[in-house]
């Protein structure tokens, strides 16, 4: 009977212990399978995540990518206006040569003012003398003086402002020289030469201008200074620039 008993408490035992492992079996299979969604749950959020920072990434390599665009266009538009600025160094250059050039012109043109009033003054003088002789001719007439001497003094005078006249038309006509263009104007067609007073320019002639044994143009002195001189240039422009040697001849 005790025996039984011992055998019925062990098979309870056994089976209790059989209960016990299935219990814990199932415990840690839940375990698992709520281990394996909370892992498959932190997976989504991680690969949610990832998306995100993805987008992120690309919007970032999208600005960079913008930026360095823009810097090439900053960078392009730094060296056009560095450009720009040089361009510009050669133009103000250009127009304070011009400025000189144009300032001498206008120096020269008050030279021929002054000249013209210094030329209108003597010959003011000389219509005052000219009236003052008609009337000592008169008088010396009534007195009976002889009209041939008067004459003679008229000659005299005649004669020597026909040597005068006739001494700058063989200078003008003597004019043959060569000379070297300093500054070319295109758009207000002059010419600056290394020639003037002293090389024997003189002004109201026109000149033959000669390249290379060929006519090329008519030239037109406007100021003529000791040593330089400033041309206006009548024909054949476009085959005249900075530099050239010429040679001049009196047309």
């Amino acid at each position: 009977m005790v025996r039984t008993v011992l055998i019925v408490i062990l098979v309870l035992i056994i089976i209790s212990g059989i209960g016990f492992g299935y219990f814990l079996l199932y415990q840690e299979k839940e375990q698992a399978v709520m281990l394996s969604k909370e892992l498959e749950m932190n997976l989504d959020t991680a690969r949610k995540e990832s998306e995100v920072l993805k987008a992120e990434l690309e919007g970032v390599i999208e600005q960079i990518n913008a930026t360095n665009n823009e810097n090439q266009k900053m960078s392009k538009v730094v060296n056009e206006l560095n450009d720009s600025l040089k361009n510009t160094d050669f133009e103000v250059e250009m127009m304070t040569k011009e400025r000189d050039i144009l300032l001498k012109r206008l120096e020269s043109q008050n030279q021929k003012i002054n000249e013209f009033k210094y030329k209108i003054a003597v010959l003011e003088e000389e219509v005052v003398n000219a009236k003052a002789i008609a009337v000592e001719v008169s008088d010396v007439i009534d007195e009976g003086v002889k009209l041939e001497d008067i004459k003679l003094e008229n000659i005299r005078v005649n004669e020597e402002t026909s040597a005068v006249v006739k001494e700058n038309i063989a200078t003008v006509v003597s004019a043959e020289f060569s000379a070297q263009i300093m500054a070319f104007n295109k758009e207000y067609k002059f010419i600056v030469i290394n020639r003037g007073e002293k090389d024997g320019i003189i002004l109201d002639v026109n000149y033959i201008l000669i390249i290379q044994g060929n006519q090329v143009g008519r030239i037109r002195p406007d100021r003529v200074y000791e040593s330089m001189s400033v041309f206006d240039i009548l024909e054949g422009a476009e085959n005249i620039s900075d530099g050239l040697e010429v040679e001049l001849v009196v047309e």
